[in-house]
């Protein structure tokens, strides 16, 4: 007998087997992340203002944030799980996000930006005629129609049927 011991579970390669990792994938990395952010901005919800219940007009400020934040969260979990699943190993890496990712993201953001300023109205026509063109919609009269419809059906939901009143913007304040 050798001094040497000898290898115990050994790989076809002849290599010593190697316990199993957990791989994380982008899915799984994206959903953790929207996942940290959703709970952080729910948290933030508990610093809202009540409003009493005698003077509530529909319902309270941070009900509607809480239920799109448990949406993130239920959808950001399904990414985890999704991410957890995949088992290919040869997946490609992560990509930067597509230039027309990031105008996107930038009007988005001007448009967060405006809002207090130009109102929630206008902030929402301008945001729907800007990016379907971006997206390469060149049906002028369908992104006319869809720039002004969709803002109004959205104006109409929050403040005809969920009695919801929207901040009044600076430029209001003029007329």
């Amino acid at each position: 007998m050798s001094n040497e011991m000898k290898k115990t579970d050994l790989s076809e390669r002849g290599e010593p087997a190697r316990p199993a990792r957990l791989r994380l994938n982008g899915n799984t990395v994206l959903g953790i992340g929207v996942a940290v952010l959703a709970a952080g901005a729910y948290l933030l919800t508990f610093t809202f203002d009540r409003v009493p219940s005698a003077l509530a007009q529909g319902m309270q400020p941070a009900a509607y944030p809480r239920f799109l934040l448990l949406v993130a969260l239920g959808l950001a979990g399904l990414l985890v799980v999704k991410g957890l699943l995949e088992r290919d190993d040869n997946a490609p890496n992560f990509q930067p996000p597509a230039r027309l990712t990031v105008i996107t993201a930038l009007i988005l953001v001007a448009a967060v930006i405006a809002m207090p300023n130009i109102g929630v109205i206008a902030t929402m026509f301008a945001v729907c005629a800007a990016i379907p063109p971006l997206w390469g919609q060149r049906r002028w009269t369908i992104v006319a129609v869809y720039a002004v419809v969709f803002p109004m059906c959205i104006y109409g939901l929050f403040a005809g049927l969920l009695e919801v009143r929207f901040p009044v913007a600076l430029i209001q304040t003029f007329f």
